[in-house]
């Protein structure tokens, strides 16, 4: 899970949120309304965007991102945490603690556990 959490607003532009993605090397940001996380916006949902050919100058990043989204929460072991991502089909989670943000966790993060134990002496 990564903690230092990067977000976006749901006023601002997609274009704004692809730069602080290329900017922090990430591949999702939590959606916020003021304090509250409203959504997920990801590299899919801007590729989707960018396909329709809108422009991401003027499309906000809340018409775009998936509203609610799924959530682990810090007591998920790694594996509770793929099961769902698999499941639902997604690579990047929330994670809330009694409803507050404190991380996200990517498809990513999860390999470099797998790695890990592959390459930890027993």
């Amino acid at each position: 899970m990564r903690r230092g959490i990067v977000k976006a607003e749901v006023t601002d532009s997609l274009a704004q949120a692809a730069e602080r993605m290329r900017a922090l090397e990430v591949s999702a940001l939590p959606v916020f309304n003021g304090v509250r996380m409203v959504g997920i916006i990801t590299e899919r949902d801007m590729a989707h965007a960018i396909a329709e050919r809108l422009n991401p100058d003027l499309v906000t990043v809340f018409m775009r991102m998936t509203p609610e989204p799924l959530a682990a929460s810090p007591a998920d072991t790694a594996t509770e945490t793929v099961l769902m991502m698999l499941e639902h089909r997604i690579r990047h989670l929330p994670v809330l603690d009694c409803g507050e943000l404190v991380g996200m966790v990517s498809a990513r993060d999860l390999l470099a556990v797998e790695r890990e134990a592959l390459v930890t002496p027993a």
